[in-house]
């Protein structure tokens, strides 16, 4: 079985101690069993800090955060003390992937950089190079190829090509929506704003944001912006991500939707004075990574009359 990435997944690199928004910080970390196994037979005086600074509940083992919601391990200048005293390879299973994702297929894996990290909103929005899958590994596992993967698969190549070779992103957008006969929900801006302050927030930041869109006057959920690469970017990745998975629910219109109002809502917030990496980072972190605000705007997006 074959493992594609996009052409920009090698460019990652953590950069740790100058992250500004670090992944060790106001996660809840679990650790895998085989992990675990591991730190709980290390005997040395790291191995008995390790093992007071673990919870065991519900035969579910996870870091016992500080007060101020950081890893107990992530030390005073931002570096992981399991890595710099145990090495990268001893990090548990969630650690060593994030940001990283996993979409399995019949006959293939797709490998992606999750966009709630600092340095990947940089990286893909930023990207100049078309967009191209590229084999980056082989597995022993013998895959099996299906039909309706392979039909997904053109189909989204050839989103792909529109996206691409489209003037603009709002032509891109049209075509989308004309070649596969959907519609954008008849919402105002404002009431876009609305539906994202119902879905649960976790950071103060966010309602902030949301809470300007409705304190700005004469603002338009489809008019562009001067993002057009970048918002092409956040849009092939929104559907890579997510588009797949209507191979097995049925939900394409609504995954499609998504990516396209992910894209207007992070275009909206840059008019208003944000800044397109910071709030692309943000919106992955509220809406990608929270499975419930996901699959509730999934839900809408199915079908529009439904109210979060």
């Amino acid at each position: 079985m074959k493992v594609f990435a996009p052409n920009y997944y090698k460019k990652f690199s953590c950069i740790a101690d100058k992250c500004k928004h670090s992944c060790c910080i106001g996660w809840e970390i679990d650790i895998d069993d085989e992990t675990f196994e591991q730190y709980k037979n290390n005997n040395t005086e790291f191995g008995r800090k390790l093992n007071d600074n673990i919870i065991i509940n519900d035969d579910c083992a996870y870091f016992k955060l500080t007060d101020n919601e950081r890893c107990p391990f992530l030390n005073k200048n931002n570096l992981c003390e399991i890595i710099l005293n145990l090495g990268e390879e001893s990090l548990c299973q969630i650690c060593s992937d994030h940001p990283r994702f996993k979409n399995f297929y019949g006959d293939r894996v797709e490998i992606g950089l999750g966009l709630t990290c600092e340095e990947v909103a940089r990286i893909i929005i930023n990207e100049n190079a078309k967009f191209e899958l590229i084999e980056i590994d082989e597995t022993k596992e013998i895959g099996v190829v299906y039909d309706d993967e392979t039909e997904f698969f053109n189909i989204r190549n050839e989103i792909f090509k529109i996206i691409e070779c489209e003037d603009s992103f709002e032509s891109a957008i049209e075509k989308l929506l004309d070649k596969f006969n959907i519609k954008i929900p008849e919402k105002s801006v404002y009431d876009w704003a609305d539906i994202y302050l119902k879905l649960e927030r976790l950071d103060n930041i966010w309602s902030e944001m949301l809470e300007k869109i409705k304190s700005t006057d004469d603002i338009h959920f489809k008019l562009p912006c001067t993002y057009e690469k970048e918002l092409k970017n956040l849009l092939i990745y929104f559907i890579y991500r997510h588009l797949g998975e209507s191979v097995y629910d049925g939900n394409f219109n609504g995954r499609l939707l998504f990516a396209i109002i992910s894209c207007y809502m992070i275009s909206t917030l840059c008019r208003i004075g944000y800044n397109i990496e910071d709030v692309a980072r943000m919106y992955s972190s509220e809406i990608e990574y929270s499975d419930e605000n996901f699959n509730a705007l999934i839900e809408l997006l199915q079908n529009e009359s439904l109210e979060i």
